[in-house]
Order: C-alpha cells, then structure tokens, then sequence
C-alpha cells in the first residue's frame, strides 16, 4: 500500500470535519453522531473510540472506527469495528486488510486484545484473521446479523519489551547496578536498605521481613531481590527480561543466596498457587504494561490475607509535557492526554504506557486492596514524578 497511508484521527484532528462527512456519505447515520464520537476520541482519555482513515494524498478512499458497540443487544461484546468501507474505484487491492490489520494492532497496542464486528458479509472477514461469533439483534433491524471476533496475541508486544530492557542492560544505565557488598552486609545485618530512587522505603514497610515469602515482581536486576534474601526472606524474582535475571543469578551464586529466579511476564502469575506471598514488591515498571488492573488481580490473588503490596511507578505528569526548545533553553508544554501510549506519537520500538491515577490507585482498591501508604519523589526534571504505594491485602 506504498501509494497510501492509514492514520489516526488523533494523529491528524484536522480531518475531522472531512472524516465525519465521509462516513456520514457512506452509511446514511447522522453527522452528528459521527462527529460527536469523533470529538470523543480527539478529548482523549481512553482507546476507544478510534478512528481509522486511508488516504491516497489528500484523499480519503477508506476508513473504519472503533466505537463501544455497533447498535446491536450484545453490550458485553465491546468494542467494536464499525463502518468498514472502501471507495469502490479501490477495491481488490488489499486495502481492507491492510485497514483491518493495522487496527487490531492499534488496538493491541493500546491493551485491547479482543475485537468485535458485526456485518452480513460471509468468507470476507475470515481472510484476515475474523471468526464468526455469533447471531446478533441489531437495533431496530427485524433480522439477526453476523457477528464476528478477532483475537490479538499480545506476545509480540512483551517481546519488543523484552528487547527494550535487554538494551538498557547492554547500556547499562544507572538503575541495572547490582546491590554493592556493603549494602548486602547491612541486609544480612537485618537492614534491607531498599531505595525508592533518593528516598528509602520505610522500615515499617517491611517489619518482620525474615522468614517471609517474597515476590519481586519484574524486579530482577541483582538489587532489590539479593538484599531481601540477604535480610532472611524467601525471594521469588520474575521478570521479563533474561538480562535482567542473569544479574540476579551471578549475585546469587557469588553471595550463596536461596533465590528462586522465574522468566515470566507479570501479567500471569498463573505458575504461582492463591495465598502464597507475604509481600510483593514491584519496582517501577507498570508503565511497560497496557493494563495495570490484569497485574493488580493477580497480585491480590497470590497475596496471602495480610500481605502487602508495595509498587512504585511513574506519575502521570511523566507523560503529559513535551519541551519546546527556545533561545533560552526551552520549556516544557502540556500538550498530551492520559491514558498515554508512546505508539501514538513515534514509530520507534520503544513501547511505554502512561497510566492515570484512577488506573493506579482506583485499579488498587477495586481488586480489594487496602492502602495504607503513599510516598513521592521528584527528580532533578520537573516532569519527572514517581510514587510508591503500599497496600494490604485484608479479606
């Protein structure tokens, strides 16, 4: 599809009044209501809806959306493709795939591994990767209508994460160091020492921390899992990238620490039992994940009654500013909305996720966790924010 190009609306709101126009001519809906979902999306806030424009220079020759549901009874099947047209002079080119595809992996890319579609059409939608689902009653339609899903795996998103966090220990920027020998003495002294950048995690956090079964959760990097062992814990290391754990076992054959050391991704914690962990710690890495309320769910399950979830992640404001350089010395300008998808703004491999408040401390309470401790630190930039959060498992 070299002589055309698949865009956003959010990437290019200035189409908006065309796109609305466009589609209204296609499917005969109200205007209003094509550009009321389009102003939707342009407020941002959340994946959907999206809008899905190809053109052919200026040009619109197809489109599709991606609204919560298409005027059908089934609301739990959400969300939903809708108003997938191409203009007839550009058919049986592959346009329609190539739409389809790029967005199932917009939307896989944004956390959303699971698509719906209804249409009358049958052997179309099979080409690319659609299964037929089930029978659907379309708003005031008098027959039933196809409905049809598409199924994403989301590995390859994790995998590029991997490769990303296998690049960063290659570099090895500052946070991929291995605890000195002097600080695993003060943990073998019953002093963990465990930072939160310049801060320290309070001692209260980890009272009575030998003996306990802990989970660093995507905590490899020979740190913070070889202090708790050397303070007396039963550690569990996952995490994605086996760069990262190699540094967890040197230090743990070098220093004969009982570390039990797992690849895995903190999305599925389905290899550990319910109830099993007195504590888990996740250092900042939520931002690498779509969905911070998946790995919540499962911390909550494989926490024990009374365990303790503490986590530390980026602030919002990470994500909200951009610097504009000027003659003196630039300045930074708030010009994105959360939730934030690195995917949206640069086409490089590095994926990153800024996440909202309510996703982090709403997505906390809402699997039952209680919090009971909030820290902050700010960094030398001014938009560089992090939090840690303690929170208890008490039912």
């Amino acid at each position: 599809m070299s002589k055309y190009s698949i865009i956003t609306l959010r990437q290019k709101p200035e189409y908006r009044d065309m796109a609305a126009g466009w589609f209204h001519e296609k499917w005969n809906i109200p205007l209003d209501a094509y550009t009321a979902s389009m102003d939707c999306c342009l407020k941002g806030g959340a994946a959907v809806p999206e809008w899905y424009l190809v053109l052919h220079g200026n040009t619109m020759i197809a489109g599709a959306g991606v609204i919560e549901n298409d005027f059908h009874d089934r609301k739990d099947l959400t969300p939903n493709v809708c108003a997938v047209y191409v203009e007839e002079a550009y058919r049986n080119r592959g346009i329609a795939g190539e739409l389809l595809d790029f967005i199932c992996k917009d939307m896989r890319e944004h956390g959303i591994a699971t698509l719906y579609l209804v249409t009358d059409h049958i052997g179309f939608y099979e080409r690319y990767g659609w299964e037929y689902l089930c029978m659907v009653q379309g708003d005031g339609e008098p027959d039933m209508t196809r409905m049809y899903v598409h199924r994403s795996r989301m590995d390859d998103i994790f995998e590029q994460v991997e490769k990303n966090m296998d690049g960063l220990v290659e570099k090895c920027v500052d946070w991929t160091s291995c605890a000195a020998g002097e600080q695993l003495q003060a943990a073998r002294a019953g002093k963990p020492g465990l930072k939160f950048f310049d801060r320290d995690v309070p001692e209260e956090w980890l009272k009575e921390i030998r003996g306990k079964k802990v989970l660093c959760l995507a905590g490899a990097g020979g740190l913070q899992a070889p202090l708790l062992a050397c303070a007396g814990a039963e550690v569990t290391v996952l995490d994605l990238s086996n760069k990262m754990l190699d540094k967890d076992r040197e230090i743990a054959k070098r220093e004969n620490l009982q570390m039990r050391i797992i690849k895995g991704n903190m999305c599925d914690l389905s290899m550990f039992e319910d109830g099993v962990f007195d504590y888990i710690i996740n250092p900042p890495s939520l931002m690498y994940v779509p969905d911070v309320g998946v790995v919540f769910r499962e911390c909550f399950r494989v926490l024990r009654r009374g365990g303790v979830f503490i986590m530390m992640a980026p602030s919002p404001v990470n994500y909200l500013c951009d610097h504009v350089e000027d003659k003196d010395g630039g300045y930074y300008k708030a010009v994105h909305r959360m939730p934030f998808c690195s995917k949206d703004h640069d086409d490089s491999d590095w994926i990153e996720y800024g996440h909202t408040m309510e996703e982090y401390l709403g997505g906390l309470t809402a699997c039952g966790l209680l919090i009971n401790g909030y820290m902050e630190c700010q960094m030398k930039d001014i938009t560089e924010l992090y939090f840690m959060v303690r929170a208890v498992k008490n039912v």
